[in-house]
C-alpha cells in the first residue's frame, strides 16, 4: 500500500511528511521503494511506530513497551536507541511472564498486548524491576538445573 492507504487504514493523525520520515528512518517494518517510481510500498499489516517512547530507562522501557503496545503501535529497538539484541532482551521477559504476544505476518513479528499488559502501566518501576530480576532469577535455576 502507499503511503495514503497506510495513513487511512492505521487511521494515523500524523501528516504524510512525518510518515515520510518514519520511511526513510526504518520505523515501518518492510517498507520498500520501489526503485522506478521512487514511491514507498507498504506491507499491508504494517502498523505505525510507537515514538513517545521518549527516554526512558530501566523499568520505564518495559512500561513504554506496554503503552506503545496498547496503543497498537509498533515498538522498535532504534526507538529506544538501543542495539536490537538488547531490546529483545525487553521483550523476551514480557513475553515469558505474558505481557506481550507475538504475532507474524510477511515475515515480520509484530507485538501485541495481552490482557496483563495493562497492570504493567500501573506498577511502579521498582516493582517493575523486581517483576524483571525474579525472571531472570528462575531463568539463571533452570541453567544451572540444567548443566
Amino acid at each position: 500500500m502507499d503511503i495514503e492507504e497506510f495513513r487511512k487504514k492505521r487511521k494515523c493523525k500524523e501528516n504524510i511528511k512525518t510518515i515520510k520520515g518514519w520511511l526513510e528512518k526504518g520505523y515501518i517494518r518492510g517498507a520498500k521503494r520501489n526503485p522506478k517510481t521512487n514511491e514507498w510500498d507498504i506491507p499491508s499489516e504494517a502498523i505505525p511506530p510507537y515514538t513517545r517512547c521518549g527516554k526512558v530507562t530501566g523499568g520505564g522501557i518495559y512500561k513504554s513497551i506496554a503503552r506503545g503496545v496498547l496503543n497498537e503501535r509498533d515498538v522498535l529497538a532504534q526507538l529506544y536507541n538501543m542495539p536490537e539484541k538488547r531490546f529483545k532482551e525487553y521483550i523476551k521477559l514480557m513475553l515469558e511472564k505474558d505481557y506481550l504476544k507475538t504475532y507474524e505476518c510477511e515475515g515480520i513479528t509484530y507485538y501485541i498486548h495481552t490482557f496483563k499488559t495493562q497492570s504493567l502501566l500501573n506498577m511502579s518501576k521498582s516493582d517493575i524491576i523486581k517483576l524483571v530480576e525474579g525472571i531472570a532469577e528462575g531463568v539463571t535455576t533452570v541453567a544451572l538445573k540444567l548443566a
